[in-house]
């Protein structure tokens, strides 16, 4: 009779103890696994729709426009005349409107120079 209470209390001492490591498992996965999922699918998706004339910035702050894309290189345009090949996965962002305006207009007072 000793060993069958003994064994029903682990029993019951292991139930509460599960629900609290899947309880903990669901939190984990709800805020660090699936945010970083969708963060990769989001970014996946902005390097795929990428396109000529498209004005981006890279990781490394470098503004340009698309002249050339292949599958993992891309050729920026950063000043008339210059053109770099970056990696596809360099690619950080597009530029705002406003960001492009005012790299044409560096752009031009460099030529007046």
């Amino acid at each position: 009779m000793v060993v069958t209470m003994a064994s029903h209390d682990t029993t019951q001492a292991i139930v509460p103890m599960l629900v609290y490591m899947l309880a903990l498992f669901a939190i984990f996965y709800l805020f660090l696994i699936h945010p970083h999922r969708k963060q990769q699918k989001e970014r996946k998706r902005f390097l795929e729709s990428l396109k000529k004339g498209d004005k981006v910035a890279t990781i490394g702050g470098i503004c340009g426009q698309i002249t050339n894309l292949d599958e993992d290189i891309v050729t920026l345009q950063v000043a008339d005349g210059l053109e770099l090949q970056v990696l596809r996965s360099g690619i950080h962002r597009y530029l705002e409107q406003e960001e492009a305006a005012k790299m044409k207009e560096l752009w031009g007072k460099r030529k007046r120079r």
